[in-house]
């Protein structure tokens, strides 16, 4: 009897430190509620797509199209309104992408909170195109929350990812598939 009530403990510690290991924020299958954005308004599009996951059934498809040499595009899985998650705990952010073909000057990746007054307070921007050298294929990216916390950031509150494409001509688009993002230990 001693022994499966150890057993029973080990197990359940064993489940809490695997599960708090993680906040997945998009996974295209279980995690996928929330919302999408992008500009210029008209022209770029973000939505969850079914045709080109990297698991799971659906993945995140940005077509940043642009004026200007400039798209943005976001997913917020807490809605604009409301209390995100804190990220204080957490080391890593981590997701997967992959570009198309078309080439771009920059590929930068934000975090989003509420101010507590119901407007955007954004981090720091990071710059993740020179880690995806491969296209066409889905590739890991991992930034430290060192790198994407400060500013007008609330860690403790935190609902939303931005992706900002820059490019060489002042007019173009460039697709991108984005999966799998979550906040790792």
């Amino acid at each position: 009897m001693l022994r499966i009530s150890v057993v029973g403990v080990l197990l359940v510690l064993g489940f809490v430190c695997y599960g708090s290991g993680e906040l997945i924020v998009f996974d295209g299958g279980e995690h996928m509620s929330g919302a999408t954005w992008a500009h210029p308004r008209g022209i770029a599009e973000m939505r969850i797509s079914y045709k080109r996951p990297f698991s799971n059934k659906a993945h995140l498809y940005f077509k940043a199209k642009w004026i200007d040499g400039w798209s943005g595009a976001g997913w917020n899985w807490k809605s604009w309104k409301g209390r995100g998650d804190d990220i204080t705990g957490f080391k890593t952010l981590r997701f997967r992408l992959a570009l198309s073909n078309d080439r771009i000057k920059g590929l930068l990746v934000q975090l989003t909170s509420n101010d507590g007054h119901g407007a955007d307070a954004q981090g720091p921007k990071v710059m993740v195109l020179p880690r995806v050298g491969a296209r066409n294929k889905y590739v890991l990216v991992s930034i430290p929350l060192e790198k994407l916390t400060g500013g007008a950031l609330d860690s403790k509150n935190v609902w939303g990812i931005n992706f900002d494409v820059h490019a060489f001509n002042k007019e173009g688009e460039c697709k991108i598939f984005i999966d799998q993002i979550e906040f790792t230990q």
